[in-house]
């Protein structure tokens, strides 16, 4: 039997009850064939029972689904991180509050299971959360890499789990479906699951100034750390910070493809693949979002549809050429 396919079969969760620490600890033997979450009464009032077990079923269908789809998918670190991980849950007033967070941020890994909306997405960054050397995913901690990181991390979930909630970090994922255009899927989940901001840097550098494209992961940190969509009553100041943070990365991502574009028809490695590829690329003219405290929606202008057209007849010339 595969030695992975083993290692799902034999997780076991048990749960044990104390009352004086608010603090889950989750151990595993050597062989990592048993897992043993130990659980405060004060959580179970919070969350029932059956939760721990729909949490467990949770990781082995993630880790089944990875395994068996995703190349680049190595369970050995998820494993690790479990074995390692934080439980804080002295905070939580009630479930419905309970959300699904990673905390990478204090020289620890936090985890806390919510509604399971977003169980999937959490998982994804524990897979790829290497405290020691300062890394997870698409971002070095401390530094910058998060705005990429976030949105990448979600839309992997929405590729690989539909039951992910679709409405988190809408305008990170429209731009992260760009960038991984310009980079290819293949590259791009390997430089996230790698850890290595610096490969995906290197891709960009052939389209774009080294400057250029620092400042682009820059403007995605900022786009994350100011998104209005989850900004309650966000004045005007802050909607037209927002759309310049937009346009910019848009302008960036943009200039990028279009350059890829004419590299690949001047330097002639046109090939159906990469046409047909390129002329599916879906731009998002105008993005929608609902306002925390109104409930209203709202509209964020995204990629200028003159270019887009534009771009779009170019590949289309050249696939007629190369029939």
């Amino acid at each position: 039997m595969n030695k992975f396919i083993e290692i799902i079969k034999n997780i076991k969760i048990n749960i044990d009850f104390f009352n004086k620490v608010n603090k889950i600890k989750l151990s595993k033997n050597n062989n990592f064939n048993n897992f043993k979450i130990i659980f405060s009464k004060k959580f179970i009032v919070a969350k029932e029972k059956k939760d721990i077990i729909t949490l467990s079923n949770k990781i082995k269908h993630f880790l089944i689904i990875m395994n068996e789809e995703c190349k680049n998918f190595n369970p050995n670190l998820l494993i690790k991180n479990f074995s390692e991980t934080k439980f804080d849950i002295s905070n939580i007033k009630d479930k419905d509050d309970f959300f699904g967070t990673v905390d990478i941020y204090q020289n620890n890994i936090g985890f806390t299971i919510d509604n399971f909306k977003a169980t999937y997405h959490e998982l994804f960054h524990l897979s790829t959360t290497d405290l020691k050397n300062r890394r997870c995913g698409l971002t070095i901690l401390g530094q910058y890499g998060y705005g990429i990181d976030e949105g990448y991390t979600q839309f992997l979930s929405e590729r690989y789990f539909s039951e992910t909630q679709k409405d988190a970090y809408i305008f990170e994922v429209i731009l992260i479906k760009i960038l991984e255009k310009i980079i290819g899927q293949d590259n791009m989940e390997n430089y996230y699951f790698g850890r290595s901001l610096e490969l995906l840097i290197n891709d960009l550098v052939k389209y774009e100034s080294k400057d250029n494209v620092m400042d682009f992961i820059k403007n995605f940190d900022l786009l994350l750390k100011n998104d209005i969509s989850y900004i309650e009553n966000p004045t005007d100041k802050q909607k037209e910070y927002f759309q310049q943070l937009i346009n910019k990365i848009c302008n960036f991502l943009f200039t990028c493809l279009e350059n890829k574009v004419n590299f690949i028809l001047n330097n002639n490695i046109v090939n159906k693949e990469i046409l047909n590829d390129l002329s599916n690329t879906k731009f998002t003219i105008t993005a929608t979002y609902i306002e925390t405290s109104t409930k209203n929606k709202h509209s964020i202008k995204m990629f200028d549809e003159t270019k887009v057209l534009k771009l779009k007849n170019l590949i289309k010339e050249f696939k007629i050429k190369s029939k």
